[in-house]
């Protein structure tokens, strides 16, 4: 599969997944509604929701006594503007082109009298952030749930849905059960 060198391969088998089964075994354990976009003018209460626009002012900001740091920005959008902070991903700084149009998910908080975002998945509109109902996945070691989501996705692609059922027919329809 694509994406898998030597390291996620170790990875992988280290937390006792060798198979394609064994991946799509590894079930989510909570799903995410993306749905719906939101202009950053009609929030209105906190809750996650899923915002586009672009990145502007992100700076790193250092908390040397929890050996936190912290990305502060803004998100705006033809409605307005609205403060976004992440926790621990310097990165973002050298990764956000000003110019671009993002996709950002994530939890929006009250921030005295207006919102903050809060340590949203980000991701350039030409990339085309996963929408609809996304399963999220625990972590397998350190390939974190969006690799994960990829991995199933491929693998997915990849697989005879012909193959027999385990269980039997009567057994799934009396306890609504769906097929495998």
């Amino acid at each position: 599969m694509s994406g898998i060198g030597p390291a996620r391969s170790r990875a992988l088998s280290e937390a006792a997944i060798s198979t394609v089964g064994d991946l799509l075994h590894h079930l989510p354990f909570r799903y995410e509604d993306r749905r719906q976009r939101h202009a950053i003018a009609a929030i209105t209460g906190p809750g996650k929701h899923l915002l586009q626009g672009r990145l502007e002012g992100l700076k790193p900001v250092r908390i040397r006594r929890r050996r936190l740091s912290l990305v502060r920005g803004w998100l705006e959008d033809e409605s307005g503007r609205m403060p976004v902070i992440w926790f621990n991903r310097p990165y973002l700084t050298s990764q956000v082109d000003a110019s671009r149009e993002y996709s950002l998910y994530g939890e929006v908080r009250p921030r005295g009298s207006a919102f903050e975002l809060v340590n949203p998945t980000v991701e350039s509109v030409e990339d085309e952030m996963e929408s609809g109902i996304v399963p999220i996945y625990p972590a397998i070691a350190n390939l974190g749930p969006t690799l994960t989501r990829s991995l199933v996705r491929q693998a997915l692609g990849r697989c005879e849905l012909g193959r027999e059922d385990p269980l039997p027919a009567e057994l799934r329809r009396r306890h609504g059960l769906p097929e495998l």
